[in-house]
């Protein structure tokens, strides 16, 4: 329930949950102390500050981010602070897992390997999915290509996945955008904080000087999300105790103004389950980033994603006609009941952008 509340939080991170099933993980909450950084993050910047602190130790991140041209999601290497910048908000589609090297794309689990092989510490951010890709790559190279990689360079958060959309969404929405702005997209997001944590909006800034904000939940992207994830989703095999990496982060959903360790502009959870994690923990700069204990049981019992797949909505496969034969406007349009439920869906999605998480 919404109600129920954390335990007290101490001074010192290491509140155990007592949850039989969760009993290995180590919970916290924190979000970015400076309230421009924490804007810009998708929940209370946890992934970010964590990728800040690897750099710094001289690691490399590698994680999802947009295409320059925005129009598909990919995987990038920050090496520094401000590339770092490209990893910051959701990406709520299925992302090709290449990565651009030198103009030219490749696997980036092959680029991992290639960086561990060469003694580089790597820190790979991705979904759930992400994660157990990478490993069985790397676990296909030791046995058929005798590769030697050095496992204690590689370290791994994931984040919790409600399903990601089908990739032509995103690219037939940036199309639409472009398209009625007549201008190229400079900046977007689907995670723009105009009102706060919740609910959350559409932000696109044109090269012509333009701005765009919707409620993501009003916008048709949103609508495609919330209903229709990409096929796999739903036969997800990575969650609850199949989470393979060191720590997994989200939203700390559940936790409401009257609680310890809230702030209106997002908060995240951390469950940490190795010795990897402990240390990527400990190369959080406290004076940047409120780190607090938590309770495990408390946030996955509000992050249903955590150990719960999407289930297929009924008209799944009407929408992949009408978004193929089509596009994403007719789909979501029809899918909508036309405009009596475009009116209807409106209001109901003011509430949408807490309640999609907790599912």
């Amino acid at each position: 329930a919404r109600s129920q509340k954390p335990e007290a939080r101490s001074q010192k991170p290491e509140a155990r949950s007592q949850s039989k099933e969760q009993n290995n993980l180590i919970a916290y909450s924190g979000y970015y102390k400076e309230r421009e950084k924490l804007l810009q993050s998708a929940s209370g910047g946890a992934a970010s500050i964590i990728s800040e602190g690897f750099i710094n130790s001289g690691g490399l991140v590698i994680g999802a981010s947009y295409s320059k041209d925005f129009k598909q999601i990919e995987f990038s290497c920050a090496t520094n602070l401000s590339e770092l910048e490209k990893f910051k908000g959701s990406k709520y589609a299925e992302s090709i897992k290449k990565i651009l090297v030198e103009n030219e794309y490749i696997s980036v689990f092959e680029f991992i390997a290639k960086k561990l092989i060469s003694g580089e510490r790597i820190l790979f951010t991705g979904l759930g999915c992400d994660i157990a890709g990478l490993f069985g790559y790397l676990k296909t190279c030791d046995k058929n290509k005798n590769k030697n990689i050095d496992y204690k360079n590689l370290f791994t958060i994931d984040l919790i996945c409600y399903g990601s959309t089908l990739k032509e969404v995103h690219s037939q929405y940036i199309n639409y955008l472009e398209k009625k702005f007549n201008s190229r997209i400079k900046k977007f997001t689907v995670r723009y904080k105009k009102t706060g944590w919740v609910p959350p909006y559409v932000f696109a800034e044109f090269e012509n000087g333009k701005i765009f904000t919707e409620q993501f939940y009003n916008s048709e992207y949103g609508h495609a999300f919330a209903k229709f994830a990409r096929p796999g989703c739903y036969s997800c095999n990575f969650r609850g105790e199949n989470h393979k990496s060191d720590i997994t982060v989200c939203d700390f959903w559940g936790l409401e103004k009257n609680m310890p360790g809230y702030n209106p502009d997002g908060v995240s959870a951390l469950l940490v389950r190795s010795e990897k994690g402990r240390e990527l923990i400990n190369l959080i700069d406290r004076e940047k980033f409120q780190l607090d204990d938590a309770d495990a049981d408390f946030i996955i019992s509000h992050n249903g994603m955590y150990s719960n797949r999407r289930k297929k909505d009924k008209n799944y496969n009407e929408f992949v006609n009408n978004l193929t034969l089509h596009n994403l406007k007719y789909a979501v349009f029809h899918d909508r009941g036309g405009h009596v439920g475009i009116i209807l869906s409106r209001v109901k999605n003011y509430f949408r952008g807490i309640k999609i998480c907790e599912k």
